[in-house]
């Protein structure tokens, strides 16, 4: 293992044309994705005032993904309180995994395991996640697992956060319905007609405007670059039934998010089979994988 540590403490794997590099102790983030030479996510930068896992290519959703609104919610008798962790925000988004070290299990040239435990603090429940990145030289898989380690049944849900170039960037995606937002950007109900956020035939990039979460059943996008003769489709199993794509105007980056569940969805008076929310009984656990194809147009 301790021959792939590097003195940047990122992790390097190696299959053919394709590489990778992952920080453990920075939220287990992606920290760059290429193939053939082309940048498939958008790298780090390699030196950061300050580090943080928003400023790397791509990183861990858990044990929810997006925003709880004010970090708040009633599960089961309880409120739960969780603090605000992105300023100024007042809201409590992505859980704690992303912003926590993570320990290698195992190593590879072209393998890697690592894993993050949660003691049981802010957020009331006990959990530990893995992720193993498997490389190929012609894609990447990522397999994602929470397990419940609380002797009580805990809200979940699993996702994944990674930065795609802009560069004159085409998107598709099987986005089958959407959802109304309220004015601090929370889905506030679903809708089914796509409308001008319909993402089923392929749009320029830098045409869009959306911070917006999608329902999208074993979520499958395609992304091209037509400049630079490249692509990359990017699956996913269940649950990974929803996608959240962000594309800020005037960036060059955007991100196409799978995740298992709806923003906020602890606060929204829907059922589960809408929003995703897992309820994960007690040594129960809830994973999937993430595929991503490289390919020469």
């Amino acid at each position: 293992m301790s021959e792939f540590l590097v003195e940047t403490e990122r992790l390097r794997l190696q299959a053919g044309n394709s590489l990778l590099e992952v920080s453990p102790r920075l939220g287990g983030s992606v920290m760059s994705l290429k193939w053939d030479g082309h940048d498939i996510l958008q790298s780090a930068p390699a030196t950061a005032p300050e580090p943080t896992p928003l400023l790397t290519a791509g990183f861990p959703l858990i044990p929810f993904s997006g925003r709880i609104a004010r970090g708040r919610f009633h599960w089961r008798g309880h409120d739960i309180s969780l603090p605000a962790n992105f300023p100024p925000e007042p809201h409590n988004i992505h859980g704690q995994a992303w912003s926590s070290e993570w320990e290698v299990v195992c190593a590879t040239p072209s393998r890697l395991e690592i894993e993050f435990s949660y003691p049981k603090g802010a957020w009331p429940w006990q959990y530990r996640a893995r992720q193993t990145f498997l490389l190929r030289d012609d894609g990447l898989s990522i397999d994602i697992l929470l397990r419940n380690e609380d002797n009580a049944p805990m809200p979940a849900g699993i996702g994944w956060h990674p930065y795609f170039p802009a560069d004159g960037a085409v998107i598709s995606a099987n986005t089958e319905s959407g959802w109304v937002l309220n004015d601090q950007g929370l889905p506030r109900a679903h809708l089914d007609a796509l409308g001008k956020h319909d993402l089923r035939e392929p749009r320029l990039v830098a045409s869009l405007d959306l911070d917006h979460p999608f329902v999208a059943p074993e979520a499958d996008t395609l992304i091209s670059w037509p400049a630079r003769a490249l692509a990359v489709r990017m699956t996913a199993t269940k649950p990974f039934d929803h996608l959240v794509v962000f594309t800020p105007l005037g960036e060059d980056f955007f991100c196409v998010e799978p995740v298992s569940h709806v923003p906020n969805a602890h606060n929204l008076d829907l059922s589960a089979d809408l929003t995703g929310l897992v309820t994960l009984m007690p040594g129960d656990t809830l994973e999937g994988r993430i595929d991503l194809e490289f390919e020469a147009l």
